[in-house]
């Protein structure tokens, strides 16, 4: 391997956490064309929108995965040919928690490749993103929404969490955070996870097995 630990940023990424990366080592090379990646939506995008780029260009683009060590994130040009693709790479860092399904279509679960996930990265922002579709419906916001635009005040009441009973699908890491962020605020937390496997979680009030999870709903 050469002197330089060369790192491919091969999906959107915002300019201060590329810093990041550059700043961990001086031993690593970030190989970073943004005008060659997807174009992000939104912040946080690691999908973005394809570009259509010159032949030139994609020239560019072939040079930089087949010089790198090391991924971040899959090649949105073509996944599947990494392998072939990417001769001196040996570690794809992806931007997902789960990416099983993924690996096994595009081939790359059976190769040499080292894939690592985000697994824990998404559990806070996704258990804060669960509590607000719960409070959006308990706390009847469609209601309140459809009578501001009517210019309708009133007096209104609205149920409360604590007391309510919740059914928590998957128990990795943001089932586990969405766990500990409605148990705290008094709901019955039921989870549904692997059968046979045992899970310690904190403020779990019961435990289904997926293959009992019309139980578990009921």
């Amino acid at each position: 391997m050469a002197d330089k630990l060369r790192v491919l940023v091969a999906s959107p990424l915002e300019p201060e956490h590329v810093e990041a990366v550059r700043a961990v080592d001086p031993r690593v090379e970030v190989l970073y064309e943004p005008d060659l990646l997807p174009r992000p939506r939104y912040p946080a995008d690691h999908t973005g929108i394809r570009p259509e780029l010159s032949e030139a260009d994609l020239g560019r683009w072939r040079d930089l995965r087949a010089r790198a060590h090391v991924s971040f994130d899959f090649d949105w040009l073509d996944p599947a040919a990494m392998p072939v693709n990417c001769p001196e790479l040996r570690w794809v860092q992806a931007t997902s928690a789960g990416i099983g399904q993924f690996a096994r279509r595009t081939g790359l679960a059976d190769g040499d490749l080292v894939l690592t996930t985000a697994a824990g990265v998404h559990a806070v922002p996704l258990a804060e993103f669960a509590l607000t579709g719960v409070l959006h419906f308990v706390k009847g916001v469609p209601d309140l929404a459809r009578w501001q635009a009517r210019r309708h005040w009133e007096r209104y009441t609205t149920r409360g969490l604590t007391g309510l009973r919740l059914v928590v699908v998957g128990l990795g890491g943001i089932g586990r955070q969405v766990v500990k962020v409605f148990s705290a605020l008094g709901v019955e937390v039921v989870g549904v996870g692997r059968p046979g496997r045992t899970y310690d979680i904190p403020g779990l009030a019961g435990l289904w097995p997926f293959t009992e999870i019309d139980d578990a709903l009921a």
